[in-house]
């Protein structure tokens, strides 16, 4: 029997990103069936489904549900209905690839760890980030480096005058993690608010120390100038650079200097929804359902990127993990 997909949501996100990583996969494994995509937008709904070679499509998440019985379902939806929708689909005990930030604090995300641990239902957070090429190109140019210092991670856009930037900074707060293979043991935060520019407006700093004993420094400016998100690790004896690949703004990057010289420059130009891992996040999620296995990328995993998240929106001056 082939696995049955459905998608819940079918906005820019999965336009852009799990639209083309399904219709890949579905194409790379025949095995496959994309069977229905739903949004309360029937027009969108029939759009994403033509495009992207699903055979029906719905308006109503619980009528799909019930009448197609998926083996796998995304949601893609905005994050005021992720807590609702994934309790839900958890009590049916069908396996669940949710977007970020997973709820819209850590009460909702621990109420949704708790559900999916009380069900036993596989499921999977889309931090996409973590599924990068470039990403993991980095992490395995810090394995077994035990000298690590300092981490950089700064992420910067162009006029982006959000009330809360948190959906958007919390990519940054969870990359940085997963690059460090480490959690924030300490953090303390500095706002610049720019009321000028919107209520809410703030570029926002983090000076973190991590447990494996390296510091970091974060930051986020929701009107930098710039579209970039990069950083840099610094160790005795090697300095690394990164950039995530952004739209018509930057290719990915990753290059390695050893002892002041450049020893490596690896590039990752290829098509955006692959380069920035939304195909192997769910290419990874649905082989790890065929295989009965848990995803690696769970809520658990989750929870302190959230709470790192909570901290910003609320204006707290400091976190200990």
């Amino acid at each position: 029997m082939p696995l049955k997909i459905c998608v819940i949501g079918c906005g820019w996100m999965a336009e852009t990103g799990h639209g083309p990583g399904c219709r890949r996969y579905a194409a790379e494994y025949p095995d496959t069936e994309l069977t229905a995509c739903c949004d309360i937008d029937s027009n969108r709904a029939g759009a994403f489904q033509r495009k992207f070679g699903f055979l029906r499509n719905y308006t109503d998440y619980r009528e799909m549900l019930i009448a197609e019985k998926p083996d796998a379902v995304c949601l893609l939806v905005n994050e005021a209905y992720i807590c609702p929708i994934s309790m839900e689909i958890f009590a049916l005990g069908i396996p669940l690839l949710l977007e970020k930030p997973p709820g819209l604090n850590m009460a909702e995300t621990s109420r949704m760890a708790e559900a999916a641990a009380r069900y036993n239902v596989p499921h999977a957070v889309a931090f996409n980030r973590r599924s990068a090429p470039v990403v993991n190109m980095l992490r395995r140019e810090l394995a077994g480096l035990s000298d690590i210092q300092r981490f950089y991670y700064e992420m910067l856009r162009i006029d982006r005058r959000d009330r809360d930037f948190t959906a958007t900074a919390i990519h940054g707060i969870d990359a940085l993690r997963y690059i460090a293979n480490a959690d924030y043991r300490h953090i303390d935060f500095t706002y610049q608010e720019l009321p000028g520019l919107g209520e809410g407006v703030c570029n926002i700093a983090l000076e973190a120390r991590l447990t494996n004993g390296a510091t970091a420094g974060l930051l986020f400016a929701p009107v930098g100038g710039i579209v970039c998100e990069r950083g840099q690790v610094i160790s005795h004896t090697r300095h690394i650079e990164f950039a995530m690949p952004i739209p018509t703004a930057a290719d990915g990057l990753v290059r390695r200097y050893e002892n002041g010289s450049l020893a490596r420059e690896t590039r990752e130009n290829g098509e955006l929804y692959i380069a920035q891992g939304f195909y192997e996040e769910n290419r990874a999620f649905f082989e790890d359902v065929r295989a009965g296995r848990s995803p690696a990328h769970t809520l658990e995993t989750a929870l302190q990127s959230v709470a790192v998240a909570d901290c910003i929106r609320t204006r707290k001056a400091v976190y200990n993990g």
